[in-house]
């Protein structure tokens, strides 16, 4: 079984944290600080053990919190991966009254984890003053701070806290994406696709404008960029994103032969689904999607697209073929029962078909 990410905040971490403080502050009481730290630990999740982790340094650091500050950013860098994130959750907890010195440390600090969850709190704090900083980062010579201007600001980062600001009015975020856009990183230019999905979601019109414009002249990495950055609207089949990615109707396009194997499958195995695309031959772009209506608990269906194949059919007639598996993950779970299939043609749905799935034996 795969270890939980709260292992990360461990209790040899906690101690080898303890024990690099003590080495440059011998008046740090490490002792202590892990006996506090671990107290109700087993039970303790993700968040709650990097929270517990902060606060306790807080606690028993000598000074205030910039001389405290100043400690941990002399030790930071012994420290690589998800656990490194508990130096960011210092800053966010206790470093919002010192903007400037606590802002100099998280970019310090992104470039080892990432400080795009503690930034938010400063973007909350001061949103207009913050996201000009933050476009000034944009230009910094570290890849890791200028996505932390695009993750940072994303309206919609995973596991982040909500940011009003962000969510209502995403304009403000436009420039930092403008500049970000052709960044030499991939890096970075995943990032800003991940921020422009994230306004399309609450923001469609602004997505759409933002990533017409863009699509002017692209380059084959901005082309890339905006694909994915419209993902959201591309998988609900919106006509505008499609013909931005250059995806038209499918006029003269058939499906036919369309089938599932098993009709009946177990949780943990998968199914085959194929059919036939004929087509008039004159090299039409085609993307091919299929969707699943996943059971819910209450019986209802649950849509989730997933992509086939997007390219140039020149061709006259071709069978695509595709498998799906219903091994146990941890961000979907499965209800038995029928479930429909559908294909979708450049946006639209040409064929449906269902099958069974069983629990596991």
């Amino acid at each position: 079984m795969a270890a939980l990410l709260k292992e990360e905040f461990s209790r040899p971490f906690v101690r080898a944290l303890g024990q690099a403080l003590k080495a440059t502050t011998p008046a740090f009481d490490r002792d202590a600080f892990a006996r506090a730290c671990l107290r109700g630990w087993t039970e303790r999740e993700l968040k709650d053990r990097m929270h517990r982790i902060a606060d306790q340094l807080a606690v028993f650091l000598p000074g205030n919190y910039l001389q405290q500050l100043r400690k941990l950013r002399a030790v930071h860098d012994q420290f690589t991966g998800l656990a490194h994130l508990v130096f960011a959750d210092f800053v966010e907890r206790h470093g919002l009254s010192h903007p400037d010195p606590s802002l100099d440390a998280l970019l310090e600090f992104t470039r080892l984890s990432s400080a795009e969850f503690a930034v938010r709190a400063f973007i909350a704090r001061d949103p207009e003053g913050m996201l000009k900083r933050m476009q000034a980062w944009t230009t910094h010579e570290s890849e890791h701070v200028r996505r932390l201007a695009s993750e940072g600001s994303r309206a919609r980062l995973p596991w982040a806290t909500r940011v009003p600001v962000l969510l209502e009015d995403p304009a403000a975020v436009v420039p930092i994406l403008e500049a970000l856009k052709d960044d030499p990183s991939e890096y970075v230019r995943r990032s800003v696709a991940n921020n422009l999905n994230d306004i399309c979601k609450d923001h469609p019109e602004l997505a759409l404008k933002l990533a017409g414009r863009w699509s002017r002249g692209a380059s084959e990495e901005r082309r890339r960029l905006i694909k994915h950055g419209l993902r959201t609207l591309l998988k609900a089949g919106d006509p505008r994103a499609l013909a931005i990615v250059g995806v038209g109707p499918p006029v003269g396009v058939k499906l036919t032969e369309l089938r599932v194997r098993p009709r009946s499958v177990l949780v943990g195995q998968s199914i085959k689904l194929s059919f036939l695309i004929s087509a008039g031959g004159e090299g039409s772009r085609l993307r091919l999607e299929y969707a699943i209506g996943f059971r819910t608990a209450r019986g209802q269906e649950s849509r989730k697209v997933f992509q086939i194949w997007e390219g140039e059919f020149s061709e006259r007639k071709r069978n695509f073929k595709k498998a799906h598996s219903f091994r146990p993950i941890t961000t979907r779970r499965y209800y038995t029962g029928r479930h429909a299939l559908y294909i979708i043609v450049n946006g639209k749905e040409m064929g449906s078909t269902n099958f069974m799935l069983k629990p596991a034996e």
